[in-house]
């Protein structure tokens, strides 16, 4: 082996992977031919809590919703495509398409791995989406348990909380709100005459940076 190539591989030893972070990639949802207004004003304020990359409407002209009362249009984009063929031909770059609904070849979402870069389309109201619609998505999933249709805004929330709690779930296990993990900026190492010790253990405050109580 030359020693470039044992160097390469040191390297490749002494340094730990990274690992995945939750909100790796991005995601955007949307609705085709949206009926009611505040639905949409609904996914919009719900879209930006979970933290979407953007917001879409095809067909209808998206308009100010009075339900979007986080005003989230400021913060997340939002765009208006003029059909299928306008969506697909401004996707993103390997940006896969999802499809939420009732069929027979959707996957039951508990079931469903989230792709890392994914455009979620809902249905209207009262027809959802077309089976047209649905041949143009790379996936399509449904919601177990809802033998109708759900409420629009109810399905898209169902939808943005599976992935964020998936991805979440995913890196870090099972979190609970003790268990949430808090970062730390890393702990400095001062060499003693007896040894290291932490730089927090200087000026009576502990490693983690927290002031004791007398």
């Amino acid at each position: 082996m030359s020693d470039t190539r044992k160097r390469k591989t040191l390297l490749r030893d002494d340094k730990p992977r990274t690992p995945h972070l939750p909100d790796r990639g991005y995601w955007g949802i949307g609705v085709y031919h949206p009926k009611k207004e505040h639905n949409f004003g609904t996914i919009l304020r719900n879209a930006y809590a979970f933290g979407a990359s953007f917001v879409f409407t095809v067909g209808p002209r998206f308009r100010l919703q009075a339900a979007d009362t986080a005003r989230a249009w400021r913060h997340v984009p939002v765009f208006r495509y003029q059909d299928m063929d306008d969506l697909r031909a401004h996707l993103p770059y390997a940006c896969s398409l999802v499809g939420v609904e009732i069929v027979e070849e959707a996957i039951y979402l508990p079931r469903f791995s989230h792709p890392e870069r994914a455009c979620y389309l809902l249905g209207a109201e009262d027809y959802g989406l077309p089976r047209e619609v649905v041949a143009c998505c790379e996936h399509a999933v449904r919601i177990p348990g809802a033998a109708y249709c759900l409420n629009l805004a109810t399905a898209a929330a169902i939808i943005m909380y599976d992935r964020v709690s998936k991805r979440t779930t995913r890196v870090l296990g099972p979190l609970t709100a003790l268990t949430v993990p808090q970062l730390k900026p890393p702990i400095d190492r001062v060499e003693t005459s007896g040894g290291s010790i932490d730089s927090g253990d200087r000026g009576g405050r502990p490693a983690d940076g927290l002031p004791t109580r007398s």
